[in-house]
């Protein structure tokens, strides 16, 4: 497995920014999910299932009420075998430029040949007051 995965490349990330309302906890990351495209940096539909053939592997979520200078790191790991295998993970920090209330972070994943069957983990984490972790599963078959 170790063999397949050096193929991989690394994590991209990009923070979009839009307006939005409402009362939320600062640092709160809602909608996280796992999928093979975004549009408007958002999962149109959340995967259980990937296929091996896909390209890329996303992984999206939102971020309300992100505060300047929050770190926001992004991991896929291998699941399948006794000792996971960590494919790739990368942090970027939020900044005065992309920070309106709502930041929407999303990570991917490629692959230059077929995926590994077997099962796979997602996380987003965010750092610091009031951060959030949510760690999505999903197989790839």
């Amino acid at each position: 497995t170790a063999a397949v995965i050096t193929g991989l490349s690394v994590i991209s990330l990009w923070i979009a920014a839009c307006a939005g309302g409402g009362e939320s906890t600062e640092n709160e990351l809602t909608d996280v999910a796992v999928c093979i495209g975004v549009v408007d940096d958002r999962c149109p539909q959340a995967m259980d299932v990937i296929a091996t053939d896909a390209p890329e592997i996303y992984a999206a979520g939102r971020l309300v009420n992100a505060m300047v200078g929050t770190e926001v790191t992004g991991t896929f790991t291998y699941v399948e075998k006794k000792e996971p295998i960590e494919v790739a993970t990368t942090t970027i920090r939020i900044d005065a430029m992309n920070v309106n209330n709502e930041s929407f972070p999303v990570f991917f994943v490629n692959n230059n040949g077929p995926w590994p069957v077997g099962k796979y983990s997602a996380e987003i984490k965010v750092e610091g007051s009031g951060g959030d972790v949510v760690t999505v599963e999903f197989e790839v078959r």
